[in-house]
């Protein structure tokens, strides 16, 4: 069950971002003929671009975009029913009348043509651009990383590996204790992770150490840091980390967005 008038609200800033990206993006769609061959149907001609990765990852996008619209417009019709018919702007909604928004439902959903392609073809552009960006390492006791994800990457807590293998199952990018430089200083966060279908960055920390007094105290200088700077950050602590099934609502409803 839902709040309607946030969940309506929500969908009208995803709306206008995914218009505006439209705009950005080439007519025409995508066509699959035998084997991997692909064309560019545009004003009933079709061009061969097989070869150019490019243009076929821009009209995959373009087609993602389409669904999701019209995914989000359906479920925002059955929201306005909800809201109109009471005065209360707390009333719920069942979620199973809604629409599927998670990007892998989408992709599922997408015709012939665009299956077999892979997730990265129907990210948003800016997300390429972020992962092929290099950001300065935190050397502090480096010796400590010794848990490492099912990618290889290298943590100094159990606690960050568990979150770091939930991020990658769920096909999220992330990059851990980079360079973040706010206001003149720098700090290295737990994670800054991206929803890669939207180009939403987002700042995770996990305080695994929360109930001792030294730790307390840095990790409260952190939290101080943040707000000074005004970036909203997802804070996990040791206690989050017993129950998977609320981690993955924390994903879901945090960075997903669903």
């Amino acid at each position: 069950m839902i709040k309607l008038t946030n969940e309506f609200n929500h969908y009208l800033e995803i709306l206008t971002e995914l218009y505006q990206e439209l705009e950005s993006l080439p007519a025409g769609s995508l066509v699959k003929a035998r084997g991997s061959t692909f064309y560019h149907k545009i004003n009933g001609k079709r061009i061969g671009i097989t070869n150019d990765r490019k243009k076929i990852s821009e009209l995959a996008r373009k087609k993602f975009i389409f669904v999701f619209t019209r995914n989000i417009l359906y479920n925002m019709s059955l929201i306005k029913k909800g809201l109109t018919s009471s005065l209360e702007s707390t009333q719920t909604l069942d979620v199973k009348k809604l629409k599927p928004l998670h990007p892998r439902d989408i992709i599922n959903s997408l015709p012939e043509s665009y299956q077999g392609l892979s997730e990265s073809s129907f990210y948003h552009s800016s997300t390429g651009k972020w992962l092929a960006e290099t950001s300065a390492q935190n050397e502090y006791k480096k010796e400590l990383q010794t848990f490492k994800s099912k990618s290889g990457q290298l943590f100094r807590s159990r606690g960050e590996q568990s979150f770091a293998n939930l991020l990658e199952d769920n096909g999220l990018p992330y990059k851990s204790d980079v360079a973040l430089t706010l206001g003149g200083v720098t700090k290295y966060p737990d994670f800054i992770v991206i929803n890669p279908f939207t180009g939403k960055q987002f700042v995770l920390e996990f305080f695994g150490l929360a109930d001792q007094s030294g730790y307390d105290k840095k990790m409260n200088n952190k939290m101080d840091w943040y707000r000074m700077n005004n970036v909203e950050v997802i804070y996990l602590f040791e206690s989050d980390m017993r129950d998977s099934q609320h981690l993955q609502n924390l994903i879901d409803e945090k960075i997903w967005g669903i």
